[in-house]
């Protein structure tokens, strides 16, 4: 926009990135979160809704007064934010189905074993997930 628009800005998970509009001086965080995770019962992804992480909304509220005065609207109650949200959102290698993950690492020629491969991430998907994962590749003809 043009110098002198009002900007607005809601609260998403592109609001936590890095990215910094300067004239930004005010966010408005619904506290919620799309994202894509395993499905226990049938082992496919789903996207879900939930609340985010307090670590997300201190993210998300930085975004607003990075070079000048700043305000971040909440769409929650604090009840919510104590009780209801997590500190730390989960990694997306423990939430995410890992067939892609492991199809690209057996394709780039990393290594030829997934679990080994993938324990050494800082924080490593379970090895039920790698193993669920390995098998639905080898089901389909993909390995």
């Amino acid at each position: 926009a043009s110098p002198g628009r009002t900007k607005i800005i809601l609260g998403t998970n592109i609001c936590e990135t890095s990215i910094t509009l300067p004239d930004v001086v005010c966010v408005i965080d619904c506290g919620r979160v799309r994202q894509v995770t395993r499905n226990k019962r049938t082992g496919g992804s789903m996207l879900i809704q939930q609340w985010c992480a307090k670590s997300s909304c201190k993210q998300r509220a930085g975004r607003a007064g990075r070079v000048q005065c700043g305000m971040c609207l909440k769409l929650y109650s604090s009840n919510t934010a104590e009780y209801v949200m997590k500190a730390e959102s989960e990694p997306e290698l423990k939430r995410v189905p890992l067939e892609e993950v492991c199809m690209s690492i057996l394709a780039s020629g990393f290594s030829q074993n997934c679990m080994q491969f993938l324990s050494q991430a800082p924080q490593p998907p379970s090895i039920d997930s790698v193993r669920a994962a390995v098998e639905v590749l080898h089901q389909v003809g993909a390995v």
